[in-house]
């Protein structure tokens, strides 16, 4: 296990108890329904039981660890406080680095959302409104799904599958967008580029012009695939995030330029820091699922 892979699985074990401490009575939780043949590509469904006759939005979310550890158990809290607002919740495990590398996520991102189809056989569901979201490295996979659905030419380039279902939606918690920028970054024990190694499968730590010669440099940042064909997105960060600083403000600026309608909330204090929204007892948590259930009402109306 690298320094990358042990920080983000004590993150994951020490966050789960306060991550996780909302329980909502009467949501009901299908566990690790498989969307492909891999051990990883399994998804839990939520939705709440008053609910289960009615057509309801889709929510696709996508858990963060850095590329290289995190599970879809570890946002439980999360997923049933969607439901019990009246979403189908399908909350999906990928394959991660470094046995597993880019572009496995993105391919996991796109069957994930395709999977969809399959589940509306048994579910009623509205295929029509489907938000893709995630956190931290789950916001890059969730990005990756909008991107690959809506361009031909992405698809080609990386040999993904063509979209069943395409996303209206895409919310962002605290993602990152731009890998460059990440494995860039001067971290303690040299974290950011370690994580970028076990994604992408290439030497960093003593060479960062190795990225240069990257494979699949042109497509490996979601802040670069953004077009004008993209849904109305809704992005959240914090203004002192350690793990992804300035991601956020990257992808605004980039909805922007490309004229893609898109909200944000940003957490000015420093104490409410990467991931925020999972500290469920915090202003700013509350007024970021403020935010999100604003925008959730919206595409589904």
């Amino acid at each position: 296990m690298n320094r990358a892979q042990l920080l983000f699985k004590a993150i994951d074990v020490i966050g789960y108890p306060l991550q996780n401490t909302v329980r909502k009575k009467g949501v009901t939780c299908e566990k690790d329904i498989a969307y492909g043949d891999a051990e990883r590509q399994k998804v839990d469904v939520y939705y709440a039981d008053i609910y289960k006759s009615v057509k309801k939005t889709v929510v696709v979310n996508f858990h963060g660890g850095g590329f290289v550890m995190g599970n879809k158990k570890y946002r439980r809290s999360f997923a049933e406080i969607l439901a019990d607002k009246g979403y189908f919740v399908v909350n999906a495990n990928y394959r991660l680095g470094p046995e597993h590398l880019f572009p496995c996520c993105a391919e996991d991102a796109v069957k994930a959302v395709n999977f969809l189809a399959e589940l509306a056989r048994d579910h009623y569901i509205d295929l029509d409104k489907v938000v893709v979201c995630g956190d931290s490295a789950g916001a890059y996979v969730a990005s990756f799904a909008v991107a690959a659905a809506y361009s031909e030419t992405l698809r080609k380039r990386l040999g993904l599958p063509a979209p069943v279902v395409r996303p209206k939606g895409f919310i962002g918690f605290c993602g990152v967008y731009d890998v460059a920028k990440m494995v860039a970054m001067r971290e303690p024990f040299g974290i950011a580029k370690v994580t970028g190694e076990s994604f992408m499968g290439i030497k960093l730590r003593h060479n960062i012009k190795a990225l240069m010669q990257y494979e699949y440099l042109d497509c490996v940042s979601t802040v670069d695939l953004v077009t004008p064909d993209w849904p109305e997105s809704l992005i959240v960060y914090s203004a002192h995030d350690i793990i992804c600083p300035h991601q956020g403000e990257a992808m605004i600026k980039k909805f922007s330029d490309c004229g893609v309608p898109c909200s944000f909330y940003r957490a000015p204090s420093l104490v409410d820091n990467h991931c925020f929204h999972f500290h469920f007892w915090r202003k700013a948590s509350k007024e970021a699922m403020a935010a999100a259930d604003r925008y959730l009402e919206k595409i589904s109306n």
